[in-house]
């Protein structure tokens, strides 16, 4: 039985007329086949489903495609719409998703109508192993609650329990986790430990998506953490050699008897003007260098620390403003200025009495009950 994960996946301005003719050739270019020879094709629709879009009031870019493009995922066995994207367009957008993937037979995962139906597993049985997924999305604009349709989220107190006890029922456990920060290819103190600790609790590979490029691959006690899958589909940028280059993962399993053996693999790929390819086996080869690099500097607990010091450095630049509320043109003066303002502006005791808010989880909690409210009355 060969299991074949994709990451991302969503329609972009270069790629939508694909989509709505329904071009599945196209899209996936050289991986078609792959979706074709695999038993369980998985992967994540990181957009909202609508042909009425009304888009909600959030930060950053609003996604979401219309119904006619889901006729293009029809090969897909399994949808993840745990993502920050798929409450985009509200309600509509996510129940849309959801009963467009059901007509085409596609079960979802992830998602729901409520937080309850959100945070339910999906059991793959196939050649008499029973494989277990679990999809989980870090909190944005887009998460289930007791009445509102979205995704599930991580809940730190419930969840590895949760995963534990799911672990008993299968022989295999892969979970999807849709985090970590964009653009960094190592994983986060914070993403690293919740990583590691699902696998403390049975999950036997983990792939975070979400990163938009290739992060590190981590062998730990056994398992397999992807901290970073990289785009699928998500359109091509000229000259962007991160965003265009994503992992096609997959597991291949042998029954010998009453015992059952797995085997782990990736593949490159790239986005291209033309649809999906294989890396060039020069390519190839660099990006075997690049993972084997990754995962020996990973083991150094200084040096990643490192890495993510300087990592969040340069993110200071906007990040800082954005929190205190600046306009755009600060932020970008701030940021070509090389942070000059927020030195000039931001004392030390705004400093503290703002690291004081973030950091306490009770006064993390109350600004969370401020801000998520529409009227601050």
């Amino acid at each position: 039985m060969k299991i074949t994960i994709f990451g991302d996946i969503c329609p972009t301005k270069d790629t939508q007329a694909a989509f709505d003719r329904g071009d599945r050739e196209s899209i996936f270019g050289d991986t078609f086949r792959e979706i074709e020879s695999s038993d369980i094709v998985i992967g994540n629709l990181e957009c909202a489903v609508t042909d009425q879009p009304k888009p909600i009031q959030k930060a950053g870019p609003v996604l979401y495609t219309g119904v006619q493009s889901i006729q293009t995922l029809k090969d897909f066995d399994i949808l993840s719409i745990a993502n920050n994207h798929i409450r985009d367009c509200g309600d509509e957008g996510v129940m849309t998703a959801l009963e467009t993937c059901k007509k085409l037979g596609i079960r979802t995962l992830g998602a729901g109508k409520s937080m309850q139906e959100a945070r339910k597993p999906l059991v793959i049985e196939k050649c008499g192993i029973k494989i277990g997924l679990m999809s989980f999305a870090e909190q944005e604009f887009n998460i289930a609650s007791d009445i509102r349709p979205g995704a599930c989220y991580l809940d730190l107190y419930d969840d590895f329990d949760r995963i534990r006890e799911f672990r008993k029922t299968v022989d295999y456990l892969i979970i999807l986790y849709h985090g970590g920060i964009e653009y960094f290819p190592y994983a986060s103190p914070e993403l690293s430990r919740k990583c590691r600790k699902m696998v403390d609790c049975g999950a036997d590979l983990i792939s975070c998506q979400h990163s938009h490029c290739i992060g590190t691959i981590e062998q730990y006690n056994g398992s397999t953490i992807v901290y970073g899958q990289g785009n699928s589909v998500f359109g091509y940028r000229d000259g962007d050699n991160s965003w265009n280059r994503g992992l096609l993962l997959q597991v291949e399993f042998q029954k010998a008897g009453s015992s059952f053996s797995s085997l782990f693999t990736y593949k490159g790929m790239v986005a291209t003007s033309k649809g999906l390819r294989w890396m060039s086996e020069d390519a190839s080869e660099n990006l075997s260098n690049e993972l084997k690099a990754r995962e020996q500097l990973s083991q150094n607990r200084v040096a990643v620390q490192k890495e993510w010091d300087k990592f969040c450095d340069s993110l200071g630049k906007i990040h800082l403003p954005l929190l205190l509320g600046w306009p755009k043109i600060l932020i970008a003066i701030n940021r070509r200025t090389d942070n000059s303002l927020i030195k000039m502006f931001y004392g030390r005791l705004a400093y503290n009495n703002t690291h004081n808010l973030i950091r306490c989880e009770a006064h993390r909690e109350v600004i969370d009950n401020l801000l998520s409210k529409k009227d601050f009355s």
